[in-house]
């Protein structure tokens, strides 16, 4: 897989982080293009998939309203277009 560059997609950011109840993903895409915002569990098991669409150019954002989707613990949210791929850390309270 190809490390990501600049030009692909700004870094991601994921706020507040711990997250008890909801947080806010976001990150800017230089382009339109499709992509998929997904949350893994420290296995690397899928455990949600927040969007997969086409994201506009320009900065993005999505909510995650953890409820009871996940236990507390520490995940990865990742963002995918085509090859390219950058995670976040993330701890759920």
């Amino acid at each position: 897989m190809e490390p990501l560059k600049a030009q692909d997609f700004a870094p991601l950011q994921v706020y507040p982080n711990p997250v008890k109840n909801v947080c806010t993903v976001s990150f800017t895409m230089e382009n339109e293009n499709k992509a998929e915002v997904s949350v893994y569990d420290i296995s690397g098991k899928k455990v949600a998939t927040l969007a997969n669409r086409i994201f506009a150019k320009g900065e993005n954002m999505l909510k995650w309203n953890v409820g009871n989707d996940v236990e507390a613990g520490i995940y990865f949210i990742c963002l995918q277009s085509g090859e390219k791929i950058q995670c976040l850390k993330i701890i759920v309270e």
